[in-house]
């Protein structure tokens, strides 16, 4: 998950507002940085890096999934639900 934060990638992901999908992935990309050690301070700051590279957020997952781009974050489930 680290690239998706690099200069130059270009992100489709839901509106968290309306998608649930959406919401899903932001807490992927925040799990993954608290499971590599990262505070709490930290990983905010990788979610809001990882969404400065969100050019489009259609209104469900499937939308999401339809669009193009050259990297498509439509489902990431985290690997662990609770610690």
């Amino acid at each position: 998950m680290e690239r998706l934060t690099n200069s130059g990638v270009k992100i489709v992901t839901p509106d968290p507002i309306s998608s649930g999908s959406a919401r899903w992935n932001l807490l992927a990309a925040y799990e993954s940085q608290i499971d590599q050690g990262s505070t709490a301070a930290q990983a905010n700051t990788y979610i809001n890096a990882l969404i400065k590279n969100v050019v489009s957020e259609p209104s469900s997952g499937s939308k999401a999934l339809s669009a193009s781009s050259q990297v498509r974050v439509t489902s990431c489930w985290p690997t662990r639900a609770t610690r």
